[in-house]
């Protein structure tokens, strides 16, 4: 490292002790709880990975957007028939096995885990989608999954 480098980072150093920038305030502090939740819905299946991104509510129902993939990789031989994303709940205190709850599934593109950006030294990059869950508001009963795939 070179040495006005190092004297520019100690210089730095002393100005903010100096200004009392690096002192937390200590009197902001309001509290905090940890929130309830009346219900709780989950991908349910080891065949595919959502990860949602934004949310959003509208007419009584959540919607969760986000990249899904599918996580079979379709050069390694057949692809198995069925659904590969699985979304089930509402999952809730009275109900925490989910014997009461709905599931919605979703047929999901699968692509070779071979393909994908070079400068990602290729791979799965190229396996992932779009995905939509709309969720009910008040239940959490899953009503649907959209699929947006690529090429």
């Amino acid at each position: 490292m070179k040495l006005t480098t190092v004297a520019l980072q100690v210089l730095l150093f002393e100005s903010i002790i100096q200004t009392g920038i690096s002192q937390t305030p200590t009197d902001t502090f309001k509290g905090c709880s940890i929130p309830s939740f009346d219900w709780a819905t989950y991908s349910t299946r080891s065949t595919a990975s959502f990860k949602p991104l934004r949310g959003a509510y509208a007419n009584g129902n959540v919607f969760a957007a986000g990249i899904v993939k599918s996580t079979i990789d379709s050069d390694a031989g057949p692809i198995p028939e069925g659904f590969e994303l699985s979304l089930t709940g509402p999952y809730s205190t009275s109900d925490s096995s989910g014997e009461f709850s709905a599931t919605v599934s979703s047929d999901l593109q699968s692509y070779s885990a071979a393909v994908g950006a070079i400068e990602n030294g290729g791979g799965s990059w190229g396996q992932y989608d779009v995905g939509v869950a709309k969720i009910d508001a008040v239940t959490g009963e899953p009503k649907a999954f959209f699929v947006w795939e690529g090429d």
